[in-house]
């Protein structure tokens, strides 16, 4: 099992979650300051200690071949996060991505973690709520590589109530299902909502302006086929899609299924290659969605 801070969403309380961004190294780049959460940066697991702080001794050393020993007798097998870290970032790398399209921003952790993985990329942020766009903006207020849009995309041009609460990274413009509310608590104690702006992908960039490859980013709570709409044309033109794609119905109202989104992004000339990770209740053990990656076949 990994165990890492994510960078789609923080990890709930009662809940396992293991999203599409690792962290980025302790050695390199720290990200900017101003996120809006400061906990969907911060982490003091072990595992992320750099050498200069944390130096093994003979006697743990020796603690760790016992532990390992034992495991292997189980027939199980410690990999280290470092290694695991590394493949999940190499099949991005290895692409030369060069614009990333990020739909659903959020406090920007997707956004530094492209930052960091696609070293040329152009990216483009799309956060409707208002709040977090602030915070959006103040953490990459110097950085002229990222460019932020205020609003959310659909399949048409409209205001819209977006059903919003603390855990910001929930908020759907659809209205919340009986499953989310079972399998996220911190959901129905601060439900609220919020009037944005939805525009098309389309009406607001132009594909033929937009240096290739280009990587999309979609994680948008069951509203990913009307964003699918709204952009055809710089979609299916794409190189690599990665989208959230929820498996448990009833998470949201009028949320589009697995078969059915997937039956969509094939549609478009899109293979599926994996799944990068997926999120299960600790309630029943099911699956709630996965992160899937899909390249232009």
């Amino acid at each position: 099992m990994e165990i890492y801070k994510n960078y789609f969403g923080p990890v709930a309380e009662n809940h396992t979650n293991h999203n599409f961004g690792p962290l980025p190294p302790v050695s390199g780049p720290k990200p900017p300051s101003g996120n809006l959460l400061p906990t969907t940066q911060t982490t003091t697991l072990a595992p992320f200690r750099s050498q200069a702080i944390y130096q093994p001794t003979p006697l743990t050393n020796a603690m760790k071949a016992i532990i390992l020993s034992v495991l292997h007798a189980f027939g199980m097998e410690v990999k280290p996060y470092a290694k695991i870290r590394k493949a999940k970032e190499y099949w991005i790398a290895k692409r030369n991505i060069n614009t990333v399209i990020d739909i659903g921003a959020s406090s920007g952790d997707t956004i530094d973690f492209f930052l960091q993985i696609c070293k040329q990329a152009q990216v483009y942020g799309f956060e409707p709520q208002a709040k977090v766009f602030a915070g959006l903006q103040k953490r990459f207020a110097t950085n002229t590589r990222v460019t932020l849009y205020p609003f959310a995309l659909g399949e048409k041009a409209e205001e819209a109530s977006m059903h919003t609460n603390a855990w910001h990274y929930s908020s759907s413009l659809l209205p919340f299902g009986e499953a989310s509310l079972l399998h996220y608590k911190q959901i129905s104690s601060t439900m609220g909502s919020e009037t944005v702006h939805i525009r098309c992908l389309d009406a607001v960039l132009d594909i033929r302006q937009l240096a290739k490859p280009i990587l999309v980013k979609i994680d948008v709570q069951g509203f990913e086929d009307r964003v699918i709409r709204g952009g055809l044309q710089l979609i299916s033109g794409a190189d690599v899609l990665l989208v959230e794609m929820g498996i448990k119905p009833g998470q949201f109202g009028g949320e589009c299924n697995f078969h059915d989104l997937y039956t969509v992004i094939h549609s478009l000339g899109f293979s599926f290659k994996g799944v990068y990770d997926q999120d299960t209740s600790l309630i029943d053990g099911e699956v709630m969605y996965l992160n899937a990656i899909f390249f232009k076949a």
